[in-house]
């Protein structure tokens, strides 16, 4: 294998909470409309922005930036007379020309091209919240205490969209992380008579496993947020996958020692023991259930569930965990690091020593392809991140943080992506969608989780450096502001 390319990139510091302010006006910024405008018009302008990763800046394209210093630098489009502020993100959204400041958004502005405070119990997608020195837009309810959120918030960040927390108090809230009392407003001079626009699709939400900073096992996302009061061993990492009949279940590594589930599907004390410090993988088979991989106690690869439960008497590399994936025409695939340092693959189709070093202390991760067969992504003995199975054999010559490991999804056309965390500590993807340096940065030694989802694109789900889980990808970007146990890592399904 060649030696591994150097990622250049800076480690950035993820914010806890959003924070914006707003620049001087343009002077090109003096126009009004009277334009009557739909909840869709609004949402679609949003979401056109926020797909387009507009970088924060307090000033307009080729302007000064007031707020962070220097230039806008940003490609040309249909906004560039809008600061990308906070204010300026929701001027364009609600077509008001002028491009209000936002201490002006904190109070009500009569006429057409103006806004005026609502309930939060009346809140529809399109609707904004304001609070001194920042302004965000709502576009549904997530559950009792969180909302779906779009916004541009901080100088190094991009817009994105969101799932924040909140407590409500009387008709103004409190968002997670964020000491400041925000109000709702609705821009005037919306259509009447209009069908409130549908809700995103849920298959842009990834349901989420992950150790919380309280060793107990949660989840977050479309079924609701939950405390599971179930002890994970420390140091080690879920995994979940979701069912063919629907709901989900997660695999984990309990405080005793031994392999649980919880889920959909019940919640079981397997009394397996797994080797200390490894963290088990679930696949739902295509005909109902599921499929566990994991290292046992006593070093050897097991598998247990719907398709039967095996010790598969091949010795795996001490402190490495496998990765299990279900094929579409039966059965499934193991991908481990075994105890002689090189990737293997095992099961319905086929056990191979692949003579492939990997690098100490990793894991391998695999995934049926849409086409056939399998593509496993792994961190070689260089520290390059490979890539080999069926859709081919590639050194990506992009180096990876010792320690880690990478996460691959299958995308349409036998295509795939994986997540990674680069030797910057950035988050980075690489595969058929192309190569992305996020700028977001990981806590060091954890690893990040992939999925591709059925609307289209992929969410990676990860650890920031400040501990919280964090989502990136095509479903927006976003800091879901809850924290992780020290050294784990996140699975999404």
């Amino acid at each position: 294998m060649r030696s591994n390319l150097l990622l250049l990139g800076l480690l950035l510091a993820v914010p806890l909470s959003p924070a914006c302010s707003s620049a001087p006006l343009s002077n090109e910024q003096t126009d009004s409309t009277n334009q009557e405008i739909t909840i869709n018009d609004i949402m679609s302008r949003a979401r056109e922005w926020v797909a387009d990763a507009v970088p924060y800046c307090g000033g307009v394209r080729g302007g000064t930036d007031y707020i962070c210093g220097g230039t806008c630098q940003r490609p040309s489009r249909a906004w560039n007379n809008f600061r990308t502020d906070c204010s300026g993100f929701v001027s364009w959204a609600w077509q008001i020309m002028d491009d209000p400041a936002t201490s002006e958004y904190i109070y009500d502005r009569s006429g057409s091209s103006g806004w005026s405070t609502i309930s939060i119990d009346s809140l529809q997608a399109g609707d904004a919240l304001v609070t001194n020195g920042h302004i965000k837009l709502f576009s549904h309810f997530v559950g009792g205490g969180a909302a779906d959120i779009l916004e541009e918030y901080d100088c190094n960040r991009v817009a994105h969209e969101q799932v924040q927390g909140f407590s409500r108090s009387g008709n103004s809230v409190h968002f997670s992380g964020d000491s400041r009392t925000y109000h709702a407003v609705r821009r005037n001079g919306l259509a009447s008579n209009q069908p409130p626009p549908p809700p995103p699709p849920p298959a842009q939400v990834v349901e989420i496993a992950f150790q919380a900073n309280t060793t107990d096992l949660w989840t977050t996302g479309n079924a609701g947020t939950t405390d599971w009061k179930l002890g994970m061993m420390p140091k080690t990492s879920p995994s979940i996958a979701a069912l063919a009949g629907g709901g989900f279940e997660v695999a984990f590594q309990a405080n005793t020692g031994n392999l649980w589930t919880a889920g959909s599907a019940g919640t079981s004390d397997l009394h397996l023991g797994m080797m200390a410090g490894t963290s088990p993988s679930i696949a739902a088979l295509p005909g109902g259930g599921f499929e566990i991989a994991f290292q046992a106690n006593t070093g050897s690869l097991w598998t247990v569930g719907s398709a039967g439960n095996r010790d598969w008497a091949l010795g795996m590399m001490k402190g490495t965990s496998p990765s299990i994936t279900a094929l579409p025409g039966g059965g499934f695939e193991v991908a481990f690091q075994a105890n002689t340092g090189n990737l293997w693959t095992v099961g319905n189709a086929g056990n191979r020593d692949w003579a492939l070093g990997m690098m100490a202390g990793t894991s391998p991760s695999i995934v049926a392809l849409s086409g056939g067969g399998f593509e496993v992504a792994f961190q070689a003995n260089t520290t390059s991140l490979w890539t080999v199975g069926n859709a081919g054999n590639r050194d990506w010559a992009l180096g990876m943080m010792t320690g880690t490991s990478p996460s691959i999804a299958a995308l349409p056309n036998n295509g795939f992506q994986v997540a990674f965390q680069a030797n910057t500590t950035n988050l980075w993807t690489a595969g058929t969608a192309g190569i992305t340096d996020w700028h977001l940065g990981m806590m060091p030694g954890t690893s990040p989780s992939i999925e591709a989802l059925r609307s289209g694109g992929f969410q990676v789900t990860f650890q920031a450096n400040t501990t919280a889980l964090w989502k990136a990808g095509s479903a927006g970007t976003g800091d879901l502001h809850l924290g992780l146990g020290a050294g784990t890592s996140p699975s999404g399904s």
